[in-house]
């Protein structure tokens, strides 16, 4: 049982690194402005800053944490679908 939990565990950084480490530019970019529009801060801004872009990176990160987690959780129930 614990051998099962720690490799489930380990299953599940192993793919949220994986994610974290294919974030782009792109991604970044797209997720500052999502954070301005969600702030009400104008989006005719261009120039986005070091602490926008740390923060951006910091919300992929946490969304990505949490869809895997979810993953988790619907792997175990798919498994254990007969038990319960």
């Amino acid at each position: 049982m614990y051998a099962e939990r720690e490799k489930e565990r380990q299953e599940k950084q192993q793919a949220i690194d994986n994610r974290i480490s294919t974030i782009s530019e792109s991604d970044i970019e797209a997720e500052v402005n999502k954070i301005w529009a969600s702030n009400g801060l104008s989006t005719k801004r261009k120039r986005i800053s070091k602490l926008d872009r740390e923060n951006a990176r910091k919300h992929i990160s946490k969304r990505i944490r949490q869809e895997e987690e979810n993953n988790v959780h619907l792997r175990y129930l798919e498994r254990h679908r007969d038990f319960l």
